[in-house]
Formats: structure tokens, sequence, C-alpha cells
């Protein structure tokens, strides 16, 4: 709707068809008006535009625009030139103070190895098998590279944390570096998007959507994936407690329950650096646990399984 000369701190602008958009061009110079068919601008705060998007050239004003060319893709913003793909866009500063012209790529980056999965991104090799991808999780400032598992439990898992092959478990600073925390972070200049490295760290992945932590020996020859809500039960119980997502293994006498079954997560509650987690069957008991534990607490108990099988990856879904 078009506004007859009246003054407001706020105008709606509606196209009058879908296929219309608004393309402002703001400018410093004076113009005069004829008929009363004008805004005057510097009475303003912000005009909305119902409808597509619009792209404010020659100035600092205008209508919303993204706060980053993920939430420009997800809210359907035009680029420079009025379309929809890769281009410039007005991206605002984290304040909301100002804007920049910046170039996105459309479709943006991935949030995660499973949106990437889904959106057949391909890695730094070409490929849309398992290996290095860049991300763009929400709130990130930029995307970064990480391990993404394309092929296990139908694939889409992103690799957050690796405990070497050799000494304990992830050391406990003191702030839940066990409890498998999405703000936790240990040696993050380690952390190796080709997984081939023989080292502990742990990034943080509080920006990555997730329900599901699969744990997986560095040999790849035993997985296990357990629901992210029951990994965390407060209990230190050593009956089965967690629910099994999904499992496999190659390796000769060993059973790691199948989905849909219980296996025990164990939670210190004196140690906030737990849990102890495992698949093991015939019954996943902690018992059953010992010889095959996918995660401890700080410390060097039941080592020996990691240590024998390429250390333990960490990954999310």
């Amino acid at each position: 709707r078009r506004v007859h000369g009246e003054k407001s701190n706020h105008v709606t602008l509606t196209p009058h068809s879908k296929n219309m958009f608004f393309l402002l061009v703001l400018t410093s110079s004076d113009v005069s008006c004829s008929n009363g068919n004008c805004i005057d601008l510097g009475s303003l705060s912000s005009i909305e535009f119902v409808g597509k998007s619009a792209f404010a050239i020659g100035a600092n004003f205008g209508p919303p625009f993204a706060n980053s060319c993920r939430n420009a893709f997800d809210m359907n913003y035009v680029n420079h030139i009025g379309e929809f793909g890769s281009g410039y866009y007005q991206i605002t500063s984290e304040d909301g103070e100002s804007s920049t012209k910046v170039f996105c790529q459309m479709p943006p980056d991935p949030i995660s190895c499973k949106d990437a999965k889904e959106g057949k991104f391909q890695n730094v090799d070409g490929k849309l098998t398992s290996g290095t991808f860049y991300i763009h999780p929400s709130g990130s400032a930029e995307a970064y590279e990480v391990y993404c598992d394309m092929e296990t439990a139908g694939g889409g898992w992103t690799m957050v944390a690796n405990v070497r092959s050799s000494g304990g478990w992830m050391p406990d600073t003191g702030s839940g570096a066990n409890a498998l925390s999405p703000t936790f972070s240990f040696n993050l200049e380690g952390y190796d998007p080709t997984w081939s490295s023989d080292i502990t760290y742990y990034h943080p992945f509080e920006n990555i959507p997730y329900d599901t932590f699969l744990f997986q020996t560095g040999f790849g020859d035993y997985y296990c994936a357990i629901s992210a809500a029951s990994v965390r039960n407060d209990t230190n119980s050593s009956d089965p407690n967690a629910s099994v997502i999904a499992s496999g293994s190659s390796i000769s006498g060993t059973t790691p329950l199948s989905s849909g079954k219980l296996v025990n997560v164990f939670n210190s509650r004196t140690n906030p650096s737990s849990p102890y987690v495992g698949c093991q069957g015939p019954d996943g008991t902690f018992a059953n646990n010992v010889n095959v534990m996918m995660w401890g607490e700080s410390g060097s108990q039941y080592v020996e399984w990691k240590n024998h099988h390429g250390g333990i990856g960490l990954f999310i879904r």
C-alpha cells in the first residue's frame, strides 16, 4: 500500500502481486514531492516489506537485512541484482547498528554434516563420501573444516572430539571435560578434519543441531549411537538406562546391542567428568561394557579397548 504524505515511524509496503518486489534507492538529495505521494524517510525508524525481500542501494537504511548469508538464504532475500542466488547481500553487524555488502555463495555452506548429507554437498575432494567438509553453523563467524562420516548408520555425522589410542580418557579440566558438554573445548588447535591424527581434542558444538551421539573406534571396526538425552541422565546406576539408536561391529566375539535396546551409561554424581559409555551385550549393563568401553571419565580405567582399536571418535547428528 502506498503512504500518501502521512508521518509515521514505521511504514509497510505491500506488492500488488506475488511477482512484484521493491527496489528501494535512497539518496541524500532533496527530492520534490508532487501530489503528496512521498514518504519522509528521515522520520522513519523502519520499513517493513511484505512478500519478497528488498535490497537497498545508496544508503545505510532500508528493509530488515540478513545477519548472515545463511539467514539471507533461509529468509529468501534477494541479492544486489534482485535475484535469489550467489551475489552481494547487505549483512548487518552483530550489534545491528550498521550493515556491510558481503558476497554470499548460495546455497551457503551447510550448518552440519547432516545438512551437508541432505543437501548433497561435496567434500574438499569433490566427493559425497566421508572426508573433510566446510560447515558454517548459525552463530559462527565463518565456515570451518570438520570431518564428516557420511556412511556409518546413515551418515551425516559431525566429528567433534577424539581420544587418542594411548594413555587415558579426555583430561578433566574441572569444567565437565567428559560430560559431553556442547560448550567444553580442549586442544582446539589439534582438531583434525581428516581424522587421521592420533591426538586428543574436543571441539565445542553448541551451535550445531543434534540429538544423537556416535562413538566410533579409530579403526572403524565398532560403533555405537546413543540418544543424547539419555546419555545425560543423572544416574550412577549400573543397569541399562540409555537408548541405542544404531550399532555395528566387525570384531569377532563382540555383540553391540541393536537399535531400540537399552544400555548402561554410568554418570558418577561425584565426578563431573563422567560418563562411562558402552553398547555391549548381552544385557547392556556396566559389567558388559567394562571391556568394550567407548567413552570414560578422566583417568586410565577401562582404556584397554580404546587403546587397542585406534582411539575413540565422538560424533553428533
